[in-house]
């Protein structure tokens, strides 16, 4: 099943409802234990993606509306808001005064929406990647990643590929998927290279140690593969993922320079860490 994003947009509270059902004022937390992906994990695994590209907190989608108005291709609705605000000032003409109040309510509403379009054009590139992803790699975990190993029959389609999924367990042994990563070998010519690829943590489950957990088992079972170099990417827009990444050891060895054309600001960030 395919999620579409559109439809997750229109509704986001109801949508983080339904991806963590654990109350944060629960008496106990509760317990967290990695494990490969399994098919029931389809769709949450898939919410977990949208939601940390497009309603997170500080999600890259949300962050790069904040960049957007320091780009370049808004400054003529700076400039178009300072002329409307200025034509507001009272003349002594009532007549020229009147005139003026139509002039600077025009020239307000047209920076308003100048924003408004970039802000959409934004939002349909962020919408078009999350599209992409969700029909490609994300369509059919278990099949790209041959995430369902089987040891009898040395099904092994995806090599050192594999996915894995943190459960959160409560104490009334209700489960629920709060983080996901995957390894991916396809994206490698050199079998010794593997990429570290969607990696993402529910919100209200951040700041416990997930992600380190699930780093930390995609690297031991990299080891056991022979895969020596893990690289991974990340946005301009995804900081404090990158800052994570560094501090676990990684280290950046390029860039790639705006990926969307209207988006100075926004660059591909290469990182790789030997194991």
């Amino acid at each position: 099943m395919c999620i579409r994003v559109g439809a997750l947009l229109l509704i986001p509270p109801l949508f983080v409802f339904i991806m963590n059902p654990f109350s944060e004022k629960s008496a106990s937390k509760p317990d967290i234990h990695v494990r490969f992906y399994e098919e029931k994990d389809a769709e949450a695994v898939r919410a977990l993606f949208v939601s940390g590209v497009m309603h997170g907190e500080d999600c890259a989608f949300e962050v790069g509306q904040r960049y957007l108005m320091r780009e370049h291709i808004v400054l003529p609705a700076y400039a178009l808001l300072g002329l409307g605000l200025a034509a507001m000032l009272p003349k002594e003409s009532p007549v020229c005064f009147v005139g003026q109040k139509t002039l600077s309510a025009v020239l307000c509403a047209t920076a308003i929406a100048w924003v408004g379009f970039w802000r959409w054009r934004l939002a349909l590139n962020f919408q078009a990647y999350c599209d992409h992803s969700l029909s490609s790699d994300l369509a059919d975990i278990p099949q790209y990643y041959a995430a369902l190993k089987s040891k009898d029959t040395g099904d092994d389609d995806g090599g050192a590929s594999g996915f894995w999924v943190a459960e959160a367990v409560s104490s009334d042994g209700a489960k629920h998927v709060v983080g996901c990563v995957g390894l991916d070998s396809r994206t490698q010519k050199d079998k010794s290279r593997c990429e570290l690829r969607r990696m993402y943590v529910s919100d209200d489950f951040r700041r416990r140690g997930i992600a380190g957990k699930l780093i930390n088992t995609l690297i031991a079972h990299a080891r056991e593969r022979g895969v020596g170099i893990i690289v991974l990417s990340t946005t301009t827009y995804q900081e404090l993922a990158r800052m994570m990444y560094q501090r676990l050891g990684w280290v950046e060895v390029g860039q790639i320079p705006r990926l969307v054309w209207f988006m100075r600001s926004l660059q591909l960030h290469m990182l790789e860490r030997a194991i």
